[in-house]
């Protein structure tokens, strides 16, 4: 029994429309992945420019710890900075991350953002004292509450443990925290 043409075509009309519909699902996945993986890339992105952010703050304030006690900004003369133990260290207090203690390096190198703000301890060890910064850096689409505590965006912590002997850095360990005080 052979197929008439016109139930030949109408065959072939099905068959055309299960590949249209299968094209159209394999386009709309495509596109939400495309989607996705462009989300990630921002979000990389984002976290890149709040490192950035943390290191020029980590590193303002460790060149203001350099410069002779007199030509140093206020704020980290050696008698206004906060005194901290390792057990009891002054950067882990939430409060000090709201309050006026924080420097910022001038605004002149952000487009925009948040400033990144640090913070200047010194901690006492056994024959004298070294010098805590912890930097928080921000990205451009950061978010935050009253508290600090980050609601969008992308915040990033730094630490340098300087031990600074006749204005020069003679030891210094880095690392990233993980595990802030404010989120």
């Amino acid at each position: 029994m052979a197929l008439s043409a016109k139930a030949c075509g109408g065959f072939s009309l099905v068959i055309v429309l299960l590949l249209l519909g299968a094209l159209a699902l394999s386009s709309a996945h495509t596109l939400r992945s495309a989607s996705s993986n462009a989300k990630i890339a921002h979000s990389f992105h984002m976290q890149g420019l709040a490192l950035q952010s943390a290191q020029t703050a980590l590193r303002f304030c460790e060149q203001q710890l350099m410069q002779p006690e007199l030509q140093r900004l206020a704020q980290l003369l050696d008698a206004a900075l906060p005194v901290g133990t390792a057990a009891a260290p002054v950067w882990l207090q939430a409060a000090r991350w709201r309050s006026a203690e924080l420097l910022s390096p001038p605004a002149t190198w952000l487009a925009s953002g948040v400033l990144p703000v640090c913070l200047v301890e010194k901690q006492l060890v056994n024959e004298g004292h070294v010098h805590v910064v912890t930097a928080r850096g921000f990205s451009p689409d950061w978010r935050g509450d009253a508290e600090a505590a980050t609601l969008g965006g992308s915040a990033v912590w730094l630490q340098s443990i300087v031990l600074i002997d006749a204005g020069k850095v003679r030891d210094r360990v880095q690392r990233r925290l993980l595990l802030a005080p404010v989120r």
